[in-house]
Formats: structure tokens, sequence, C-alpha cells
């Protein structure tokens, strides 16, 4: 895995300038983002030192920048490359170049948080593991996931202080035609943790029972208002009209239209008709508004 996935070490202060300054002009090495000027002008430095390093290729597998870690210390934890002519983080994809082939195979892919989220999953042979330098998802990575699979299941942490974030990134995947399903990995683990602690199998099964990003939206929704009162069900019935009238499948819309009206309606399936044409109505509202 270390070899495939190349990972090194950047040793102490200074040693990767003092290696490559022979080599290579300083000028090109700071454009490369791998060493940058000191602040009193006496030097360079270089930009990772004391931290595990994940080299970030592009499509055709040329490393173009690099992500790192520390394992002590009280700096940032991860680190990638700053903006470069090469290296742009919104066009990249972290272990594309590994796993477009599985991802045209199975005609899917899923989308990690990071680095060894990625390449876990990889080590234990399920390939078409990829993770965004970020969770917000930008159209550029939306188009690159969409020419490789029609199927994206995220394994993203939705209960963090970015979830509108993310969301809006995944709404964006959606609009490109990919299938978006979310899964919601047991106890809130990541992806590594979870398959090192219960194995490759679990991990699998986890993946059978992502669910649409649509359902996932229409849950949050509910549980966000949850409660018996009428103000809390009209709540409800505000939000999840919201999410239903992005839905552009006049079909799949009143599908789940009805599923959600039979959920809110609860214990009394007689409540359920008054459900859908509230729902309805709501979502007729929000759909004249554009």
């Amino acid at each position: 895995t270390i070899r495939r996935f190349r990972l090194g070490w950047a040793p102490g202060r200074g040693a990767l300038y003092r290696t490559l300054k022979n080599r290579f002009p300083p000028e090109m090495l700071q454009k490369v983002g791998l060493i940058l000027p000191r602040r009193d002008g006496s030097g360079y430095k270089d930009a990772f030192f004391d931290r595990v390093m994940f080299p970030i290729a592009d499509l055709a597998g040329r490393v173009i920048g690099f992500g790192g870690r520390i394992l002590e210390g009280q700096a940032a934890k991860y680190k990638n490359t700053a903006e470069t002519p090469l290296f742009s983080k919104r066009q990249l994809l972290f272990g594309l170049d590994q796993a477009k082939e599985a991802m045209r195979a199975r005609n899917q892919a899923i989308l990690v948080e990071g680095y060894m989220d990625v390449i876990m999953p990889h080590q234990y042979g399920i390939q078409n593991v990829v993770a965004p330098l970020g969770t917000a998802l930008t159209d550029e990575q939306c188009r690159m996931i969409r020419q490789q699979a029609a199927q994206a299941i995220v394994a993203f942490d939705m209960d963090t202080a970015g979830q509108m974030a993310t969301l809006r990134g995944l709404e964006k995947l959606y609009d490109t035609g990919c299938d978006v399903r979310v899964l919601q990995i047991p106890d809130g683990k990541d992806p590594d943790e979870y398959i090192r602690e219960h194995g490759v199998e679990a991990f699998e099964r986890a993946l059978n029972e992502a669910i649409p990003l649509i359902e996932f939206k229409l849950r949050n929704a509910m549980v966000k208002h949850e409660g018996n009162t009428p103000e809390a069900k009209a709540r409800a019935l505000e939000s999840v009209a919201r999410v239903l009238a992005d839905v552009k499948d006049e079909v799949l819309r009143e599908a789940y239209a009805d599923q959600v009206a039979e959920k809110l309606a609860g214990q009394n399936p007689l409540a359920k008709p008054d459900m859908k044409i509230a729902i309805d109505r709501q979502m007729n509202r929000l759909l004249r508004q554009g």
C-alpha cells in the first residue's frame, strides 16, 4: 500500500531544500509549493517537515501536489500544497488515478473525506474510492465524478458544522445526473476506523444500505422538527416541501410526498390524505415561486 500510494516522510526543517537546491533553482521549487521564503529574507524553508506525506496525483498519475499529516505536536493536523500553476484543489480528487478503472467498472464512486479513508478500503480491495480535498464538492469535481460513474455513495461526516456546505456540494453532484446516496457509518466512525475495527465485509454491508440523497434530506427535515404539536407538524411540512420542490422528476416527487405524508400521519393513518394535501399545497406554492 505504501508503494502503491507512494507514501513518504518529510524529515526535519530544511532537509528537502538542501537535497534539491543543487538540482533545481529555488524559484521553481517555490512555484510548485515545495519551499517558502523565510520571513527575514535569509533564504528558504521547506513547506512540509515532520509529516507523513501523501502525494496527490492528477488523472494520469502525475504527482502535482502533496498532503502532509503530523503525528504529534500542535500544528494543523493536515496541510496541503498551496495553489500553484499545477495544483488546484477544486479540480482534484485524491486517489482518482488509482480508482478510475474500478469506478468505471462498477459504475460507482465512493466519496470519503480523508487520505486514510481512501487508502484503507483500497488496501482491502474496494478500489473505487476517492476524496475531495475538502468536503464541499466543486463543480469541477462533480463533473470528474460523473465522467467516471453514474452512482456516488458519500461517506462524509454529515453531522459536522459544515453540513450545509457539504449538502450544497452533494446537490451539485445530483444535478449532474448522478445517483447520489448517503452512507451513515454506524457509531459515527470514519471508513478507515470502521474497516479496521469491524472488517471490510461490514463496510460493504453499510455501503449497500446507503440511502438516496433526497431520502436523507427528508429524514433530516423531519427529525429537525419532530413533535406532535400543530406547530411542529407545520414546520416539518414546510421543510419537506422545500426538499421535494427541488426534485425535478414529477413521478419521484409524488412518490416521496406520499411516503412523507404516511410518516407524518404516524399512528393515525386516517390523517395521511390531509398530510398529503398539505404537502402538495406547500410544494406547489414553492414551485410557483420558482
